[in-house]
């Protein structure tokens, strides 16, 4: 891991409340890749101009997507080391 561990630890905490958030989505119909689409572009953002085709195919609410569905998964082990 090259994140700094109090970035990892504050990642870790911002997914999985999102992913609390996404659990409750028969109530309030966020649903993780509706959580995606608003959040993924602020929370993945990347440095310089983008290629068109990653602008169409919405990576980053694919990857956000992805990220709160398996957060335990992911972050769990390196909040262990």
């Amino acid at each position: 891991s090259s994140m700094p561990p109090c970035h990892i630890q504050t990642a870790s905490m911002i997914f999985k409340f999102l992913s609390e958030v996404a659990a409750h989505s028969d109530k309030n119909l966020m649903t993780a890749s509706n959580l995606g689409v608003p959040l993924g572009p602020c929370l993945l953002r990347l440095d310089g101009p983008l290629d068109p085709k990653f602008q169409v195919e919405c990576w980053d609410s694919k990857i956000l997507e992805f990220l709160l569905v398996h957060q335990s998964e992911i972050f769990t082990p390196l909040m262990e080391q």
